[in-house]
């Protein structure tokens, strides 16, 4: 079983573009309060209130991020590759909450599946994926929307 760990922001996760660096900045924090709930017994108290939230914010997020690629001039098979990714993730995320209702691993089993993919999902997709685009949205500045 994966433990679970505090992840603090490092320079290596930042892609260039402050607007979507401090997306990550706060899909980290949602992480890492699951993360603080999970350490102190409150994991099945925030479990689902966790998993909404990352649910609407990483749709913002993905939204945003796959503007950002478009405005930047990335490839259109890059941005189409990125949107499959993303399709993926959250179709992991209701996945993982299936089974945390129907708990087919255990209470605890579960809470640690979704801490798992949830710093697994978050670190990969940052470190991985997004360092795809990282050179292109570099050159962009302010926000994507008002």
């Amino acid at each position: 079983m994966q433990t679970l760990s505090y992840i603090a922001w490092d320079s290596a996760y930042s892609v260039g573009y402050t607007y979507i660096d401090n997306q990550h900045k706060k899909l980290i924090n949602i992480v890492n309060n699951f993360y603080s709930a999970v350490k102190h017994g409150k994991g099945t108290d925030i479990v689902y209130p966790i998993l909404n939230k990352l649910v609407a914010y990483a749709e913002e997020h993905f939204r945003d991020e796959e503007t950002a690629m478009e405005k930047a001039g990335c490839p259109e098979s890059l941005i189409a590759e990125h949107k499959t990714i993303h399709e993926k993730l959250f179709k992991a995320i209701f996945d993982v909450a299936e089974k945390t209702t129907s708990s087919q691993t255990g209470e605890s089993g579960a809470l640690m599946e979704v801490g798992a993919l949830l710093q697994t999902w978050l670190m990969n997709h940052i470190l991985k994926e997004d360092m795809q685009y990282a050179p292109y949205v570099r050159k962009l500045k302010g926000p994507l929307r008002k």
